[in-house]
């Protein structure tokens, strides 16, 4: 329900079909079935397009995709491989996910030590410190990343295991493969985003995507209503940018 207000229902009226789904660490996929998050997403996203080319009417050249919030690096990732793509809408442009952990986290692990060394600091030194409410945060980040980590948050425990969790979340990253998209991109960014606004990782991707490929970075302000994280308070801003451009764009 949440992805047909955020964009599932404006693209019907646009007169697009639209396919919302759920991938590994996502909704039923996490929560039902306990899958957890593919950072290797363009597996994900080749199925999807084999099941949806596959489908009567469908025309192969005019398929587009979204990802909101994390998934903004996830489709990133996904186009570098997946080229069948006709435009790719990042929304918002996500870099680096590791980057928006707390420094103390990132600290520790960029210290070198091995894990058992690691894990050790993390939960002598850090877990007892914690409040209540950087207890279910770091829950809710870390949820959908392993079966484990979902189980410690569903216990209202903190997790153990700081180690494979970073690991894991470093990979999170598309620097390497956003020079290798080649579909029309569309980045967005957001003023007072909690979560991604205090690094400038929408503009450093855009700067990665190749100079050949139309390429675009949309803005939105506090003056427009549509601050924060994917403009919780201005959905129908945020899906006229993202339809007019897509409209423009595949014509």
């Amino acid at each position: 329900m949440d992805l047909y207000v955020y964009g599932g229902a404006a693209a019907l009226e646009r007169g697009w079909n639209a396919l919302i789904f759920e991938g590994p660490g996502q909704g039923s996929m996490l929560f039902e079935r306990e899958i957890p998050y593919q950072p290797q997403w363009q597996r994900v996203v080749t199925a999807v397009m084999d099941w949806v080319i596959a489908q009567p009417g469908v025309d192969s050249r005019r398929i587009a995709i979204t990802g909101w919030s994390m998934c903004g690096e996830s489709v990133v990732q996904a186009a570098a491989y997946e080229h069948r793509l006709a435009a790719v809408v990042a929304d918002p442009g996500v870099l680096d996910l590791w980057l928006v952990w707390p420094d103390s986290i990132r600290k520790l692990m960029a210290s070198g030590a091995p894990k058992a060394e690691v894990n050790h600091i993390w939960s002598t030194q850090f877990i007892p410190h914690l409040t209540p409410q950087d207890r279910f945060t770091l829950a809710k980040r870390s949820e959908l990343f392993g079966r484990g980590y979902l189980r410690s948050a569903r216990a209202g425990r903190v997790f153990g295991d700081l180690y494979d969790l970073a690991t894991t979340i470093m990979k999170v990253n598309c620097t390497a493969t956003a020079p290798r998209v080649t579909s029309p991109t569309l980045v967005t960014s957001y003023q007072d985003d909690a979560f991604f606004g205090q690094h400038p990782q929408a503009a450093q991707v855009l700067a990665l995507l190749p100079a050949t490929i139309p390429k675009r970075l949309r803005y939105f302000t506090v003056a427009e209503g549509a601050e924060y994280h994917d403009a919780p308070m201005a959905p129908q801003t945020r899906n006229q940018a993202v339809f007019d451009w897509l409209d423009d764009t595949l014509g």
